[in-house]
């Protein structure tokens, strides 16, 4: 029998998938999750010749991964020919499937007190400053008209999005202000830190290099779970790869392709594990950031304890205890910044870390 080496796996199945707006996004998607299977035959019989996987189970683990990508390849077929009702219910149909994977192994990683989360946002010019402690929360649930379908809500559906810091919350808001400070064409900026007070949870949906992961089991002795989490992973990238999609060649498209896949997924997860599980958020890799492949997103759900409130009580009591933000006139009058940049961005940060630890405007 021919000795299996351990697989090398291609960047394009572990970077964000980039497509450009005018591409079709059915030929490209299918064409990358049909390059994909062979990858997972490779990855499976790697670590049945290395006796992590039993020859019973190896029929089984093969059997699952397709099954998981066959099932999203349909949703897509579906998508792209208009049948939105039949691909909905395939889509739910998927993730109740991979539902046991979902929560073995995205599930739960808690995070500490105080660990800081970064928002920056654009402003319209000549909009003043309120000096509200929700200045850079969500927007409340009288003005929900306003929330546009962004990646992990669909219209209409307030959330609350953070960063592991400063950088990735401007790259994630297209950068905005790299020119200019001044107000013009709707660029006035500010940006806060968010410090939880309270302990939570969150669903880990971030892209992950399988090659890391196959090295470790290489060089040290694995354990049953880091073999399931790793098979589990495998049926789980349609998925995941349809989160983390990135539209290039226009800012703001009226219809994001990108946004379909997230969008269903986090009307699926706010019924069926944010009010039973109490979990808290999603956690994604940002797909903006192009040099660290560690930064990552958060996206909390707002949900509306009681008909008179405008703010989710939860997330204020997880958040609003050591928060600070610095608006524009600020930036620009203070530290004298008249454009923005990743230097800058830093200083900025500096100056929310350190004032972090009482609400102050």
């Amino acid at each position: 029998m021919p000795t299996i080496t351990k697989p090398v796996i291609p960047i394009r199945f572990i970077e964000p998938f980039k497509i450009g707006v005018s591409e079709s996004y059915y030929n490209k998607i299918t064409s990358l999750l049909t390059d994909f299977r062979p990858v997972g035959h490779r990855i499976i019989s790697y670590l049945h010749a290395q006796k992590f996987i039993s020859d019973t189970q190896l029929p089984d683990e093969i059997n699952d991964f397709n099954a998981s990508l066959d099932s999203f390849l349909h949703f897509y077929e579906l998508y792209h020919n208009g049948d939105r009702v039949g691909a909905h219910a395939q889509f739910y149909s998927n993730l109740q499937s991979l539902l046991p994977s979902i929560t073995a192994t995205l599930a739960k990683v808690f995070i500490n007190l105080e660990q800081p989360f970064f928002r920056f946002r654009t402003d319209k010019p000549l909009k003043k400053s309120t000096g509200s402690k929700h200045e850079l929360f969500h927007i409340p649930f009288n003005l929900k008209h306003l929330c546009n379908n962004q990646r992990l809500n669909s219209h209409g559906r307030p959330c609350l999005y953070l960063a592991d810091d400063l950088h990735t919350a401007w790259l994630e808001t297209k950068s905005p202000c790299s020119r200019s400070t001044s107000g013009k064409n709707g660029q006035f900026i500010n940006a806060g830190i968010f410090r939880n007070s309270s302990v939570f949870n969150y669903y880990d949906f971030c892209l992950r290099d399988i090659n890391v992961d196959l090295n470790a089991l290489a060089t040290s002795k694995a354990i049953a779970t880091d073999i399931r989490n790793l098979l589990n992973y495998l049926k789980l990238f349609p998925l995941i790869i349809g989160i983390h999609t990135d539209i290039t060649g226009v800012n703001s498209p009226t219809y994001n392709k990108s946004y379909v896949v997230p969008g269903l997924l986090m009307d699926w997860f706010i019924t069926a594990l944010l009010r039973s599980y109490s979990v808290f958020a999603i956690r994604y890799r940002s797909v903006k950031d192009t040099v660290d492949p560690n930064t990552s997103n958060y996206v909390f759900y707002a949900f509306k304890d009681k008909p008179h409130f405008k703010y989710c009580s939860r997330l204020e009591n997880a958040f609003l205890h050591q928060y600070h933000f610095v608006y524009h006139r600020f930036i620009r009058y203070t530290l004298k910044f008249k454009s923005i940049n990743k230097v800058r961005l830093k200083a900025i940060e500096a100056i929310l870390r350190k004032n972090s630890f009482k609400y102050k405007p």
